[in-house]
């Protein structure tokens, strides 16, 4: 984890999905154009993978996570969350 956010993360949550390698590609630009922010190293990764998945392997399944830090580091930001129904 980037040490930047050791002191300020408030809340996690993962993502868990099969994807096609194919489809990797899209699912990288969808990521890249949203307000979330990948730590460099994932993006890098991702990337030298995504071009070996595309020249030397035919479309195959991948299991995937996806973990989205929620991070507050404002000390006056307090958010209401309603009660779950139920």
């Amino acid at each position: 984890m980037d040490r930047r956010l050791q002191n300020v993360l408030q809340h996690m949550i993962t993502f868990q999905f099969i994807i096609e390698t194919d489809s990797v590609r899209r699912l990288l630009a969808q990521i890249e154009a949203s307000p979330l922010t990948l730590f460099s190293e994932s993006s890098t990764e991702l990337k030298l993978r995504l071009e070996d998945w595309e020249t030397k392997r035919p479309t195959i399944e991948l299991n995937g996570s996806l973990v989205v830090y929620i991070v507050n580091d404002g000390p006056d930001v307090e958010v209401d969350v309603p009660a779950v129904p139920g």
